[in-house]
């Protein structure tokens, strides 16, 4: 049967101080397989002490649904260190009232083992057996568990006689002497009172998860008892390694301030350009509705630019809201500016281990700018159509088990500024909802050809608001290519290198890695001397096991 376990609860119920105290006087639940329907009850003592010779009774009784049943067939076997005692029956059938007896009779050698009592339809009971002829002693033994693996299930403590730490082939459980299971996270000693003295004990703590696996261990050998009296024993935990194994969505996210520079040689070479009127917003109109495969409507609008008619009621209408293509310019890089203060690189990251060496392949191959913030523009995504680079990350990893952490001796990307910065135009340009997008379109005047579009019901009919962008953006194309082409020379800083250290998280006691958190150092630097420190945090989770 399962221990009949005492709590010595009232001390710290009432006082908050003082451990909980397990007293443990029965058999192992560890090794009581669920059965599916009946139980086992020990009805005599569920722990014996006896001298040599000594005989004692065992009364079982088996039920089903709170009732007893006869005729059911009990198997008896002595587990552990039984030496010469012995049984007097192997196997019995109950009684009328459940029931079966038999003896046991204790040799003549020091022993500490179990009686194991099973029936097919019902878990495992089990006695504790204590011979001796020079008295009984304890074991009080301090289990607490303050370690890293914080998702832990249970503790389970385990005595064996006669037996040192770390036995060759593993501690057979038919070896076990005494055993407890404690759930309770409040619950740090354990007392087992009736052990013979005149043997030497050994004492091992486990940690487990949920589903059973060791997550630390503990142990202590040569351990002695002395009659009548009890022996401290304190379990100093060490933890299992974690295993930095699978695969990993993570993002290295950065915080950067070097662009201002670039930014400015973009706005300055689209300044020094002829900025874009209502003639060349309209001629950008006509090209585009010929692009989608609408001629007719394109002829209407030649026709009209022609007569000069279009030109001037636009004109007017651009001066009337202050349109200022150089304006947009200007807006269009002040916002790229916020947004790439924070640049994110995504993709999986797949970790092998071996047991001692850690390898890593990040296949990062997307980048976003700026954070997801309530008070931020919404996040720029680069798509790869946009990126004229590959970023081909290069990861140089050891794993650091004792502080479960992984160590980034080396993380380097690809990351031309210019580059990058134009991709942002690109992909601004592109979306013209966003952030950039709208600034650049709103203040270089494709309102106003949004409006003359919208006043006319044959073009309004074909040409949406995504048709008038693109023209608005056709029209200042000269503008928008030669701030590329300044922001392109900038291409001293093209490669970006980071190292720290990124702490690993258990989430579900299972030894594997489920989280990666932390934050990485390093500088962008280029083909000529000089560099720009950056920093930046790196993790994610695991999606895939190893």
């Amino acid at each position: 049967m399962r221990w009949v376990l005492l709590f010595f609860l009232a001390s710290l119920a009432s006082t908050g101080c003082g451990p909980t105290t397990v007293t443990i006087d029965g058999g192992a639940s560890s090794d009581a397989d669920t059965g599916p329907a009946g139980r086992l009850v020990v009805e005599s003592e569920s722990t014996v002490t006896m001298m040599y010779g000594e005989s004692s009774e065992l009364v079982v009784r088996y039920m089903e649904g709170g009732s007893p049943r006869a005729g059911v067939t009990l198997s008896f076997a002595l587990s552990g260190m039984a030496n010469d005692a012995a049984l007097e029956d192997l196997e019995l059938v109950t009684d009328g009232e459940g029931r079966v007896r038999t003896r046991l009779v204790a040799g003549t050698v020091r022993s500490v083992f179990r009686v194991r009592v099973t029936a097919e339809r019902a878990p495992a009971a089990w006695v504790n057996v204590s011979v001796s002829d020079a008295g009984f002693g304890a074991l009080t033994i301090t289990a607490a568990y303050d370690g890293a693996r914080a998702e832990y299930a249970r503790r389970v403590v385990t005595v064996y006689s006669e037996l040192e730490c770390d036995p060759t082939g593993g501690y057979p459980a038919s070896a076990i002497a005494r055993q407890v299971t404690l759930e309770d996270p409040t619950a740090s000693e354990v007392a087992f009172r009736t052990l013979p003295a005149g043997l030497t004990y050994t004492v091992v703590g486990v940690v487990e998860g949920s589903s059973g696996e060791p997550l630390a261990t503990a142990c202590v050998d040569g351990l002695e008892v002395t009659a009548g009296d009890s022996t401290p024993v304190v379990l100093d935990f060490a933890d299992a390694a974690l295993m930095p194994r699978g695969v990993y969505d993570v993002e290295l996210a950065l915080a950067a301030d070097a662009f201002g520079a670039v930014a400015t040689r973009g706005v300055d070479a689209g300044l020094a350009l002829t900025m874009p009127a209502a003639g060349e917003l309209l001629m950008a109109l006509e090209q585009e509705l010929r692009m989608r495969g609408l001629d007719a409507e394109a002829d209407a609008v030649a026709a009209e630019r022609a007569t000069g008619t279009a030109r001037r009621d636009l004109q007017r209408t651009l001066t009337d809201l202050g349109a200022d293509p150089a304006e947009g310019l200007r807006r269009l890089f002040a916002r790229l500016l916020e947004l790439l203060t924070s640049i994110r690189v995504t993709g999986p990251l797949d970790l092998s281990f071996d047991g001692t060496a850690t390898d890593g392949a990040w296949d990062a191959t997307e980048v976003t700018l700026g954070s997801a913030g309530p008070d931020s523009p919404a996040p720029l995504p680069i798509g790869a159509m946009t990126m004229s680079f590959a970023l081909d990350p290069v990861l140089g990893l050891v794993w650091t088990p004792e502080a479960d952490a992984l160590d980034v001796e080396a993380l380097s990307l690809s990351l031309p500024i210019g580059a990058l910065m134009v991709a942002a135009m690109e992909a601004a340009l592109t979306d013209p909802t966003s952030s950039p997008g709208q600034a650049l379109l709103e203040a270089s005047g494709c309102e106003a050809l949004q409006s003359w579009v919208i006043a006319d019901p044959t073009l309004s009919a074909v040409c949406d608001t995504t048709c008038v962008a693109a023209a608005c953006v056709g029209a200042l194309r000269d503008v928008l290519d030669a701030s590329e082409a300044a922001v392109l020379a900038e291409s001293t800083l093209d490669t970006l290198t980071v190292r720290g250290s990124v702490d690993a998280f258990d989430d579900d006691g299972d030894l594997e890695v489920d989280r990666l958190e932390g934050t990485l150092t390093g500088s962008w630097a280029g083909s000529v001397p000089g560099t720009v420190d950056v920093s930046g945090t790196f993790g994610g989770a695991r999606v895939t096991g190893g």
